[in-house]
């Protein structure tokens, strides 16, 4: 005797129930549905693509039949139904829901997931459409503007839409914002800004390592934000690194002044920068601490890697971000080991590698798109 849809979404062994979607019985394939709906509608953001997807996903499986709403009363009984109309709550919560404006911070973390795994350098803009930038030019974003946005003038304005410029691993790129802002991207960086600043203000998003000069502007105060902290400047020159994946955020002010405040789950007081001074944030230990800017921190910016004590670990991966390349390191360094001097990174990956790794010592060698690093 066949399960009823209400035993199978209570059932221990759904999830390791092996057998094809055109195999499953209808009972099956409704429960399947429910219980995946149910678990992704926890997901605190979805995007249009994606609540469209998972509409198109759940009709797929349930089955275009006509008639359909009553062979699932004739057939799976009450609990059956409530299961179902439960199913097209949850969908109609997400996708019909009224559309409020999203702030930077998210619209950041929702269009990230765009420029994973693209080897080009984009643009993402508001409406979701891409363009292919080229990495070795200077980006005018005001350049870029389609002309139904330039042309609102005399317009109600919509609310603040935000855009996005993604840059792979393996390149960098310089962009100049409406308001003569300069900012130099890392590789594997993403900064999201508004399509227009406000009238008040200049906010703009960033994960990744970015160098910015800042347009002066006494009206319009411009903001910084990443995942750990926000930095308010009127006019000045810093850089900026915060990735995900490292276990610090830092600032680096080369000009000016600067305001960092906290924006995460590492609180602290507020605090001034001047010039020379780095403020670095360890994730893992929560602290932020106020030190001596270390030498060569834009040196990236002209494809040049400057090293003060730095661990080989450290080196090693804004080597892969550079160059877009996996480094295995078998050389046996340890964590305690640290370099000091300057690379030159209009080299090839493995001649950079050279001058730190002796090569009458160890073996450099480049198999499928990863550097292995072995003592002989």
């Amino acid at each position: 005797m066949k399960k009823k849809v209400e035993d199978i979404l209570s059932d221990d062994k759904l999830a390791r129930l092996a057998k094809p979607n055109d195999a499953l019985d209808d009972q099956e394939r409704l429960a399947f549905a429910v219980k995946r709906t149910l678990a992704e509608s926890k997901s605190e953001s979805l995007s249009v693509q994606e609540k469209a997807s998972l509409w198109k996903e759940i009709k797929t499986k349930t089955g275009p039949k006509a008639g359909y709403r009553r062979v699932i009363i004739k057939r799976f009984g009450t609990v059956a139904v409530l299961a179902a109309f439960l199913l097209l709550g949850t969908i109609s919560f997400f996708y019909f829901q009224p559309k409020t404006p999203a702030d930077i911070q998210h619209t950041a973390l929702v269009n990230k997931r765009f420029f994973s795994g693209t080897s080009e350098v984009k643009l993402l803009r508001a409406n979701k459409e891409s363009v292919v930038l080229h990495a070795d030019s200077v980006i005018s974003y005001q350049r870029l503007q389609s002309a139904a946005i330039s042309q609102q003038t005399g317009r109600e304005q919509p609310a603040v839409q935000y855009s996005s410029i993604g840059v792979p691993y393996g390149k960098r790129s310089e962009l100049s914002l409406e308001d003569g802002t300069k900012i130099w991207l890392n590789a594997g960086s993403v900064l999201t800004f508004p399509e227009h600043f406000a009238d008040n203000a200049r906010e703009v998003y960033l994960e990744g390592e970015g160098y910015f000069e800042i347009a002066p502007d006494v009206h319009r105060p411009f903001t910084v934000k990443s995942a750990q902290m926000n930095i308010n400047v009127l006019g000045t020159s810093f850089n900026l690194s915060a990735y995900a994946d490292d276990a610090f955020a830092s600032t680096v002010l080369l000009s000016g002044k600067v305001e960092i405040s906290s924006n995460g789950s590492i609180p602290f007081r507020k605090q001034i920068l001047h010039p020379g001074m780095e403020a670095k944030i360890s994730k893992t230990q929560g602290v932020l601490a106020i030190n001596q800017a270390p030498v060569g921190s834009i040196s990236w910016t002209k494809r040049r890697l400057l090293l003060h004590k730095m661990s080989i670990g450290e080196i090693n991966k804004k080597l892969e971000r550079f160059y877009n390349t996996s480094i295995v390191d078998n050389a046996g360094f340890s964590v305690d080991d640290t370099f000091s001097g300057s690379l030159d990174l209009n080299q090839t990956l493995e001649e950079v590698l050279a001058n730190i790794y002796d090569k009458q010592s160890y073996t450099i060698r480049l198999r499928e798109r990863r550097m292995y690093i072995q003592k002989k």
